[in-house]
């Protein structure tokens, strides 16, 4: 079998490669008083991205500044081993892109946090802009998708990812999708013969995967991998890229650090 012409990689974010809620992190540690109003919003069912966008706006109340906020997001870890996984990725010539319904400034700081923003080539979320000394989180879109799976109303990652990125549909490209959560089912569903997914043992996407009958295809049609740690997502995905025939997937160096 040909080597594939283009690997296409997509990456949710939280829960993925942190282990935590960026939404959240933030919250926690510089003002926890603030998860009393995060948790009356959702009570009332306020919709996500609006409800961050006033925590954050409660957050500058509070005296927080915008470096205060960066600072803490450039001290937060990521999953083990993700920055090797990453580095091999870009050495066999993968296009990256992190698809999250966090945001992109979280994001972006993690990452330089993490020395790691060079290897990511797209980060699609909702932006996050200055406004008035203070942060402003907008939605990724307010226009209504027509997806019926778990996706939330202001980004459907796979309707996204089909439109960026077409040809990785294409059975001379490899795609992979790498995700844990409800809204990683759909562009999981979307993965043709020529995809793999990724999964994160017992999350959301894989008890849907489980139960789901419309998945089956999936079983079918591409591969289908569950990882729990770091190290073993890192393994799963250089033993896909070498049978795919990429010998740049081998460890560079003797120590085992990629």
């Amino acid at each position: 079998m040909p080597r594939p012409k283009e690997v296409f990689a997509f990456f949710d974010f939280d829960e993925t490669l942190v282990d935590f809620n960026s939404d959240l992190w933030v919250f926690d540690r510089l003002c926890p008083e603030i998860r009393g109003y995060i948790k009356k919003g959702l009570s009332e069912h306020v919709d996500w991205t609006e409800l961050i966008d006033g925590a954050l706006l409660q957050l500058y109340d509070a005296g927080f500044m915008v470096a205060d906020i960066k600072q803490v997001f450039r001290e937060a870890p990521m999953v083990a081993r993700v920055p090797d996984l990453l580095r091999m990725l870009k050495r066999c010539g993968a296009k990256v892109v992190i698809v999250s319904d966090a945001n992109t400034l979280f994001i972006e700081c993690i990452l330089e946090g993490n020395g790691i923003r060079d290897l990511v080539d797209e980060i699609i979320s909702n932006p996050i802009l200055r406004k008035a000394g203070r942060l402003k989180l907008i939605p990724y879109s307010t226009e209504k998708h027509e997806c019926e799976m778990s996706c939330p109303p202001n980004l459907c990652k796979g309707t996204v990812i089909d439109a960026k990125y077409p040809t990785h549909k294409d059975p001379k490209n490899a795609a992979f999708y790498i995700g844990d959560g409800q809204n990683d089912a759909c562009p999981s569903y979307r993965l043709t013969k020529n995809g793999s997914i990724f999964i994160r043992k017992g999350r959301a996407l894989d008890r849907i995967m489980m139960r789901n009958a419309r998945f089956k295809k999936l079983k079918a049609d591409g591969k289908e991998y569950r990882w729990d740690s770091g190290e073993e997502l890192y393994d799963q995905m250089q033993k896909e890229l070498l049978s795919l025939g990429f010998s740049k997937a081998e460890e560079p160096h003797a120590n085992g650090k990629a």
